[in-house]
């Protein structure tokens, strides 16, 4: 169960963005515990301006569930993490690339 990602580096995503599945209490609701698995919203949407990166957070979810499923034995293990960067700075092509 994905609770929280994070994602820099992807695409049009230069700087650390965060979505998190986890559900905010209501008022008066108690918060978890460290130790307990918080409550999950059932649905999430990700909304904003055209051009603003809405498509490559999902391309991102897409790439990890990917990463996860073929990292072990698909991917060469001296050839690194496959990356498709941040290109639009020469610091993204460089941190990230």
């Amino acid at each position: 169960m994905l609770l929280r990602g994070r994602v820099a580096g992807h695409r049009s995503i230069r700087d650390e963005q965060t979505l998190s599945l986890v559900a905010v209490p209501r008022r008066g609701e108690p918060k978890p515990r460290p130790s307990e698995v918080p409550p999950v919203v059932t649905v999430a949407g990700i909304y904003g301006p055209n051009a603003s990166g809405k498509s490559n957070v999902l391309d991102a979810l897409r790439w990890m569930t990917e990463a996860i499923r073929q990292s072990q034995t698909g991917w060469s293990p001296h050839g690194g993490v496959p990356r498709d960067p941040f290109k639009l700075s020469e610091a993204g092509r460089r941190r990230h690339g």
